[in-house]
């Protein structure tokens, strides 16, 4: 290493912040960072595609490792709703159905569509007999 004007020399490396202070070593207080790539405008975009894709994927995951028990008890109240419905041509017992409806409806996950379209189904029923 060799001092030029209270400079460091190291091998053609020069640093403004190494300054010599005895005769056989340096602090070196210097200040040589990472340089800095240019961010382009495409970066951001694949961030957030990047998350859509990671939250798509989560969410099949989610879908395929959640137990089937939940299924099994909303297809046991659908079938028990169906034997009421056959057993009762008269809806006596209409307000019990449309409970189990309902019940089934909050443990139907992603066939909630379609069991709220068979709750509508039968109280249009009931209604249409009630009128007659």
């Amino acid at each position: 290493m060799i001092e030029k004007g209270g400079r460091a020399d190291v091998d053609g490396v020069h640093c403004a912040d190494c300054v010599r202070t005895d005769g056989g070593t340096s602090s070196a207080r210097s200040r040589i960072g990472r340089q800095r790539r240019p961010q382009s405008q495409e970066e951001p975009v694949k961030g957030i595609l990047l998350n859509a894709v990671l939250i798509a994927l989560a969410g099949i995951v989610l879908l395929t490792v959640t137990p089937s028990a939940p299924r099994a008890h909303l297809e046991t109240v659908l079938t028990n709703i169906r034997r009421i419905r056959e057993s009762d041509p008269t809806f006596e017992r209409a307000s019990e159905v449309l409970s189990l409806y309902d019940a089934a409806a909050a443990v139907a996950g992603v066939q909630r569509p379609e069991v709220d379209r068979l709750r509508e189904e039968y109280f249009r029923q009931f209604r249409n007999n009630v009128r007659e």
